[in-house]
């Protein structure tokens, strides 16, 4: 049987160097109760996604399990950033992949909505983000 939620390998980030260049040089934003970290990649179409939950702040694994649960769910993660990237500007040459970190900063079990209100609004601000950086790249380019 085929797994229905959660991030295929591909769409996970676990490379050191990638994580270790996403933590140092990426941009980061903040939602309650998410931190979120990321940066543009230069492979066109990748996404990867990191959750990060604290056991200094969830002692119990269920409760990490169930925070990163709700953090990588497909419905709202990678394909909303997937759509992002296809949308973020209709020239092949100047799409690019995209790392995100997601962590968790908060010591209480947040709900459903409190993780969905946090998520678009971090989702939109890497859509305003990307969309200024592309268009920048766009000028730079013409001249």
């Amino acid at each position: 049987m085929m797994k229905q939620h959660g991030l295929k390998k591909q769409e996970r980030l676990n490379r050191d160097i990638a994580i270790g260049h996403l933590f140092a040089e990426g941009k980061r934003s903040f939602a309650f109760p998410l931190l979120m970290f990321y940066a543009p990649t230069d492979e066109v179409g990748e996404v990867a996604i990191l959750c990060s939950v604290a056991k200094k702040r969830f002692k119990h694994a269920v409760d990490r399990n169930r925070v990163k649960r709700l953090i990588s769910s497909r419905g709202y993660t990678e394909e909303k950033v997937k759509d992002i990237l296809k949308n973020q500007n209709t020239d092949e040459e100047f799409r690019k992949g995209i790392h995100i970190a997601f962590v968790m900063s908060h010591n209480q079990l947040p709900t459903f909505e409190q993780m969905n209100r946090s998520m678009n609004r971090l989702l939109k601000d890497i859509v305003a983000n990307l969309g200024a950086e592309s268009q920048a790249e766009a000028t730079e380019n013409q001249e």
